[in-house]
C-alpha cells in the first residue's frame, strides 16, 4: 500500500503534466538544458573529445584528462572494481554523446525559430556524466600512485604531473569559458521604434510584426505584452495561431494577395511591420504598394511600416490597430484590453447591435468567457478570429481567460497541503529520561 501511495502521490503532485508524460514521454527531456535546435553540433571528433561546442575552451584541451584518466583505469589495481564501473559510466556516457545529435526527437514546428529543423537531446548532459566518470577515475588513480620513490620507483613521480593536469584543465576551461560567456554579453536593445514600444502596452495594445531571414526561409517574431516563457522547453505546435500567423506572414512576403493584407494584419492585432534590411528590397516595395500600411523609417537594422487603424475607427481611437473592437456596419470602436491574453473588464456602449472582434486565434474562444452584463456571448470562428454577437445598449463587458484544468489544479493545492501536513512533525516528542524513570518504577 505504501509503495503504491508513494507511485501515485508524486504523479498526482504533477497534475495534467504527469498525464502528457503517458501520451508524449518524449516530453520528459523537455526541461531547460535537455534539448537541442536551432544550433550545429560539433563533429564527431569534437564530441569524443568532449568539446561541447560554443565556447572558447578548445576542443583538444580534454586530451590530457582523458588520457590520464585511461591510464588509471588500466594501471589500477588495488580499486580495480570501482575502476571498472567507472569506466563503464564514461563508456556509455561517450556513447550517448555521439549518439545524441542523431536522435531525432521531432521537428520545430512554425512559428518558432528554425523552423523545420530537428530536434535532438543535448549532447552536453552525457557528456557531463563522462566527464565526472573520468576525474573519478583520476582521483581513484592518484590514490594508487606510491607516495615515495624509494617504493615505488619512477611512478611516484607521476603524481605531482598528474595532478597539476587535472587541476590546470579544469581551471583553465572554467575560467575561459566564464571568459567567452561574459564577454559575448551585449546590452539589449529593443529594435522596434519608440512608437511601437509605446502602443504595445496599456489598453489598446498591439502587437509588432518581425520578419527577418533565416537561411533560404523567413523567420518572424510576433511581439506583444505578454511575458514570453522563460524556460526553453520542448516544443509543440503552436495552439496560440501559429499556422494563421504564418499564413500572415506569407501573404506579406509573397504579397500573392496584396488587397487582403490589411484585413489579415488586423486580425492579429499588429500595429507595426519590420522587415529586415538582409531581407532585400523587393519585399519593403511589395509592402509600400500594400493598401492600409505606410512606411515609416528604419532602426536597428529594420524597416518599418505602420498598420493603417480599421475602416471606420473612432477618431480618439484612431491611433493604432487594437485587439478587440465592436464593429457595426462601418463603425469601428476600439474596446481597451485591460488584461493579458485578451482579458478586459470594461463598460461600452453599443447603439445598435454589434459584433465583437477580438485578435487571437480560434483555440482562444475555448478558453475564454466573453460576458455582457449577465449573458454569456457564444463565439462564433469562421472568420478564424473569434467574433461575438453584442446586443445595443450600455453593458459591462468582461471577457476572462480561463486557466487549463482548473478543478484538477484545485485538486493538486488540497494534496500538496496535506503532504505538508503529513511531513511535517506535529507530535510532542518523549523525553528519553522521563521513559528510563517510567521504565524504573
Amino acid at each position: 500500500m505504501r509503495a503504491l501511495l508513494a507511485l501515485v502521490v508524486p504523479v498526482a503532485l504533477l497534475g495534467p503534466w504527469g498525464v502528457d508524460l503517458v501520451t508524449d514521454p518524449v516530453r520528459l527531456l523537455g526541461g531547460p538544458g535537455l534539448l537541442a535546435y536551432g544550433s550545429t553540433p560539433p563533429e564527431l571528433l569534437h564530441l569524443a573529445a568532449l568539446d561541447p561546442g560554443g565556447t572558447a575552451y578548445p576542443w583538444y584541451a580534454t586530451l590530457p584528462v582523458v588520457g590520464v584518466g585511461l591510464l588509471c583505469l588500466l594501471r589500477g589495481r588495488r580499486r580495480a572494481l570501482p575502476g571498472l564501473a567507472l569506466g563503464l559510466l564514461a563508456v556509455l556516457g561517450l556513447a550517448a554523446t555521439l549518439v545524441a545529435p542523431r536522435l531525432r526527437l521531432g521537428t520545430v514546428p512554425v512559428g518558432m525559430s528554425g523552423a523545420g529543423e530537428p530536434i535532438t537531446p543535448w549532447w552536453g548532459l552525457p557528456m557531463l556524466v563522462t566527464v565526472l566518470a573520468l576525474l573519478a577515475l583520476v582521483l581513484v588513480g592518484l590514490s594508487d600512485l606510491p607516495m615515495s620513490t624509494r617504493r615505488g620507483g619512477w611512478t611516484a613521480l607521476l603524481r605531482g604531473p598528474v595532478a597539476a593536469v587535472v587541476l590546470v584543465t579544469a581551471v583553465g576551461g572554467l575560467a575561459l569559458h566564464g571568459w567567452d560567456s561574459v564577454a559575448g554579453l551585449r546590452a539589449w536593445t529593443d529594435p522596434r521604434p519608440a512608437v511601437a514600444v509605446d502602443q504595445a502596452e496599456g489598453g489598446l495594445a498591439n502587437r509588432s510584426l518581425l520578419l527577418r531571414p533565416e537561411g533560404s526561409a523567413m523567420g518572424y517574431r510576433l511581439v506583444a505584452k505578454e511575458a514570453p516563457t522563460l524556460v526553453r522547453d520542448l516544443p509543440t505546435a503552436d495552439a496560440r495561431g501559429a499556422a494563421q500567423t504564418a499564413a500572415v506572414v506569407r501573404s506579406v512576403v509573397d504579397g500573392t494577395d496584396a488587397a487582403t493584407v490589411h484585413g489579415r494584419l488586423l486580425t492579429l492585432g499588429v500595429g507595426f511591420v519590420g522587415v529586415s534590411s538582409t531581407a532585400g528590397e523587393a519585399i519593403g516595395q511589395r509592402l509600400d504598394a500594400t493598401p492600409g500600411l505606410v512606411r515609416m523609417g528604419s532602426r536597428e537594422g529594420y524597416e518599418y511600416w505602420r498598420v493603417q487603424p480599421p475602416a471606420g475607427a473612432a477618431k480618439a481611437t484612431a491611433v493604432g490597430t487594437p485587439r478587440m473592437r465592436l464593429v457595426s456596419g462601418e463603425t469601428s470602436t476600439a474596446v481597451a484590453v485591460t488584461g493579458q491574453h485578451g482579458a478586459t473588464s470594461a463598460s461600452v456602449s453599443v447603439p445598435r447591435a454589434a459584433t465583437l472582434v477580438v485578435a487571437q486565434p480560434a483555440e482562444w474562444a475555448s478558453r475564454a468567457t466573453v460576458r455582457a452584463g449577465d449573458r454569456v456571448l457564444i463565439a462564433r470562428t469562421g472568420s478564424g478570429a473569434p467574433t461575438y454577437a453584442v446586443p445595443a445598449g450600455t453593458t459591462h463587458l468582461t471577457v476572462s481567460v480561463d486557466p487549463p484544468h482548473p478543478w484538477w489544479r484545485l485538486g493538486q493545492l488540497a494534496l500538496l497541503v496535506l503532504v505538508l501536513y503529513l511531513a511535517v512533525p506535529t507530535g510532542r516528542r518523549t523525553d528519553p529520561t522521563s521513559r528510563r524513570l517510567e521504565q524504573a518504577r
